[in-house]
């Protein structure tokens, strides 16, 4: 019996029409006929709400009933051996439905907040130009130096308001950890219907990169502008007098504050995109997710906290000793350039 079929078994055994359970569920009754047809699948949130309506586990409504496999045992997966030959176990986490529903939902939230917190810690800078900019054009009651201090405090209350974004952001997403470091097994459905959704955001997610690429590009225009409005010189009886048009001053000096305002709206736009598509990836275990890369990276945690904090004590011992601050950067260069080759190396190692 398929999901269909359930659909109207449930619903006759309930006497209910498909307006009533239509109307239960907040959705029209077209809807209904088409779930019941079998041309469409409801959402996961539906998927739930109809387990709880029908007092039914969500396995019963995804998994068909078929007939018993005897070529299945052929087809389980042989078990791993490590180098001398013992078995090795894996720890296989089981998603459910409810729990990929639960993640997905948190992942938006999250992608909006941390998008939230980028875009205080860019207009944070623009807040210093702006503010500095109208003090400077007598447009605000403040001195240049008033106006500067203003900025910098402007600056401080941004960030701070961004970190305490990320922070408990961050914190929120805490219980869904081990979807990230541990083997996942999506239950039966789970997978194809956050396959349907991560395909039902691709628009979304194609939108966002493209139009945030093109903000960060336009972004420049500002600038330019303000080079085309700078105030121009005329040179009368052998003197260069420059003369300033009503507003080209103030427009030339907030031009890198607008710059910094569109680049935060394309950044805004990149960043949504890219953490809610990540979550799908979680749950699917493809792109930076897979198997292989949650083990490279379970190895590499513990080295990454003895390489740098190595290569911190060196570049401050070397720094000291030379007095050549200028120049004793370049280790974080070189660092970094190590770094990649050992996570690479791992990465390769473990596949």
């Amino acid at each position: 019996m398929i999901f269909a079929d359930k659909i109207i078994q449930l619903r006759k055994e309930s006497n209910w029409s498909q307006e009533e359970l239509a109307s239960q569920l907040g959705v029209s009754r077209q809807s209904i006929s088409k779930w019941e047809s079998g041309s469409s699948l409801p959402d996961l949130d539906k998927i739930i709400k109809l387990s709880q309506i029908f007092d039914v586990s969500t396995d019963y409504l995804l998994k068909d009933e078929m007939e018993e496999d005897t070529s299945a045992p052929s087809l389980a997966e042989p078990p791993k051996f490590s180098k001398w030959g013992t078995e090795t176990k894996r720890k296989v986490c089981k998603v459910s439905l409810e729990d990929a529903d639960l993640f997905l939902k948190a992942q938006r939230k999250y992608a909006f907040k941390i998008m939230i917190g980028v875009v205080l810690c860019i207009l944070s800078f623009s807040s210093v130009i702006c503010i500095s900019a109208l003090a400077e054009q007598k447009v605000l009651p403040l001195s240049l130096e008033a106006g500067e201090a203003l900025g910098a405090a402007s600056l401080f209350i941004f960030v701070a308001i961004a970190v305490v974004v990320f922070v408990t952001s961050h914190l929120t997403m805490n219980r869904f950890k081990y979807l990230r470091s541990e083997e996942l097994e999506l239950l039966y459905g789970v997978e194809g219907i956050v396959e349907k959704k991560k395909e039902e955001f691709r628009s979304i997610y194609t939108a966002c990169i493209a139009f945030g690429i093109m903000l960060c590009i336009l972004s420049i225009l500002p600038p330019i502008f303000a080079d085309g409005f700078s105030v121009p010189f005329i040179e009368i009886q052998g003197a260069s007098i420059q003369v300033e048009a009503q507003g080209q001053g103030l427009f030339v000096a907030l031009a890198p504050a607008l710059m910094l305002l569109i680049v935060s709206a394309g950044v805004a736009l990149i960043v949504y995109a890219i953490i809610v598509q990540s979550g799908f990836d979680v749950l699917l275990q493809t792109g930076e997710h897979t198997t292989n890369q949650k083990q490279a990276d379970q190895i590499m945690q513990p080295i990454a906290s003895l390489f740098w904090i190595s290569i911190t004590i060196i570049y401050l011992l070397l720094s000291f000793w030379t007095g050549n601050w200028e120049y004793t950067w370049i280790i974080w260069a070189i660092a970094g350039l190590i770094y990649s080759l050992l996570s690479a190396y791992v990465k390769y190692f473990k596949s």
